[in-house]
């Protein structure tokens, strides 16, 4: 399987005007805004100002699990996965952003990263609020609320994994890592932090997000494009029109991306490549029942 790195040279770009670089600007943007708001609240107004103004924009941004609370402020949903409390919580998001979205732009078609950003946004934080509507946890978080683009992060790593499982991707300290892997590593470890109440939330909304862009990733592969129409609606907003990734059908009876197309094919070629070595050094008969099976059913395919 090929390997994807993020190296200055032929591995990942995120070109400056890219839908990636887009979200990543208007994250950076509303958390720079939020933080020279209180900043200068904090210089005219005091502790107690700047507390205040802290309040208010939680209360009108961060969706809040009590469903009395949530009635009112239904846009919650949405405005949640674009502010962060906190500035590493905010650092780490953005990293994730930048290489899974990137990888996913490069790879899936960039007209699809705003639609599958707000579709596990949005349903990874329905998820959650959904969740903590049962008695146990509404007693226990009734007056919490939830913020961070988590659940849209994890949409764009369960679709990469789903759609491109076998994709080799180069991790510090660790090295080569296939992404079906590196997802379900990340699923493990959400599943074991729902036993710890302090951030169950957030937790919740990684679950649903991730299994937002699992599902998004099995449909499309079925030829069900759920994002189609929003992509659409994206590239004309934006002016930018992009070729969609070329799907083709293969013997294994779904639908595959270019991508996905090649990979299987450069695989087949690899093995079709080693049994004629085998034939030349040791002749045909050298080759068992599975071999020769492999050799006739590769050897028609182009």
């Amino acid at each position: 399987m090929s390997q994807y790195g993020f190296s200055r040279r032929g591995g990942m770009q995120v070109p400056p005007r890219s839908p990636v670089m887009q979200l990543l600007v208007v994250n950076l943007g509303l958390f720079l805004a939020g933080n020279l708001a209180f900043f200068v609240v904090l210089l005219f107004q005091g502790a107690e100002g700047a507390s205040a103004l802290r309040n208010i924009l939680s209360d009108w941004l961060a969706m809040p699990y009590n469903l009395e609370a949530f009635v009112f402020r239904p846009w919650t949903l949405l405005t949640a996965a674009f502010f962060h409390q906190g500035f590493f919580h905010f650092l780490f998001n953005m990293v994730f952003l930048y290489f899974l979205g990137g990888l996913l732009q490069t790879l899936h078609g960039a007209s699809k990263i705003w639609p599958l950003y707000l579709l596990g946004g949005i349903l990874g934080n329905i998820f959650s609020f959904l969740i903590f509507q049962a008695p146990g946890t509404q007693a226990m978080f009734g007056a919490s609320s939830l913020l961070g683009a988590s659940g849209a992060l994890m949409a764009f790593m369960f679709a990469a994994a789903r759609l491109y499982p076998n994709m080799q991707v180069q991790l510090l300290l660790f090295g080569a890592v296939r992404l079906k892997y590196i997802a379900i590593f990340y699923f493990l470890l959400n599943v074991l932090m729902l036993g710890s109440a302090s951030n169950l939330g957030g937790t919740l909304a990684h679950l649903g997000g991730g299994l937002a862009g699992l599902l998004y990733a099995w449909q499309f592969q079925k030829g069900k494009d759920w994002l189609a129409r929003p992509a659409r609606w994206y590239e004309k907003i934006s002016g930018q029109k992009e070729q969609a990734p070329v799907m083709m059908k293969v013997q294994y009876g779904r639908t595959l991306s270019d991508y996905e197309y090649r990979e299987i094919k450069a695989e087949r070629e690899a093995t079709l490549d080693e049994l004629l070595d085998k034939i030349n050094e040791k002749g045909f008969n050298s080759l068992n029942r599975k071999e020769k099976a492999l050799l006739q059913k590769y050897s028609k395919q182009k």
